[in-house]
């Protein structure tokens, strides 16, 4: 849809990158999960153990819907708007 071979691949690359900080943050949770459990099945755990973790999480889901809307600008900055509406049509939810 993006006929500019420069914007193009501007938007391939930020989207290649996305791909590649969301795989680490990815195995960055799965980390966080495993302590997670660790967490619940120690009946030594505290409460601060437990918010310990937890914000970890949190912070790392926050991280990783920070970046999706952060690439999103980045796209958009690099379409017209007739370029993103071929590509993001609306969905017939929201209609």
């Amino acid at each position: 849809v993006v006929s500019d071979k420069t914007r193009r691949k501007a938007i391939l690359d930020e989207i290649g990158d996305l791909s590649k900080k969301l795989q680490a943050l990815e195995k960055k949770i799965e980390g966080h999960m495993k302590d997670y459990a660790r967490v619940h099945s120690d009946f030594q755990s505290s409460e601060t153990d437990f918010d310990a973790v937890t914000a970890k999480l949190v912070a790392d889901q926050q991280a990783t819907a920070q970046l999706i809307l952060d690439t999103r600008e980045t796209m958009r900055g690099q379409m017209t708007r007739e370029e993103w509406d071929a590509v993001f049509q609306p969905s017939e939810i929201n209609n």
